[in-house]
């Protein structure tokens, strides 16, 4: 995995006030907490076995105007 982005400022407003390794966390089916992933398939024409690449999703929040940015936390993996 990266280190995440080294983000100076918000691309939003400028602000320079950041919240940095906040985790994207999805509610699923009965408020179950799972970790926000994206996702590649090598085969995406493919029935089954679509040879599926998965990342985790982190962020940067801006304390200012509240912008968050994602960033994919493994972004070699989605590399087809």
């Amino acid at each position: 995995m990266r280190a995440p982005p080294k983000l100076n400022a918000c691309n939003a407003c400028g602000s320079t006030s950041l919240i940095a390794d906040v985790l994207a966390v999805d509610r699923g089916d009965g408020n179950s907490r799972r970790v926000m992933t994206v996702e590649k398939h090598k085969n995406p024409e493919a029935l089954l076995l679509k040879g599926r690449q998965v990342s985790s999703v982190a962020s940067i929040v801006c304390k200012s105007c509240g912008l968050i940015h994602y960033f994919a936390t493994d972004p070699d993996a989605l590399d087809v």
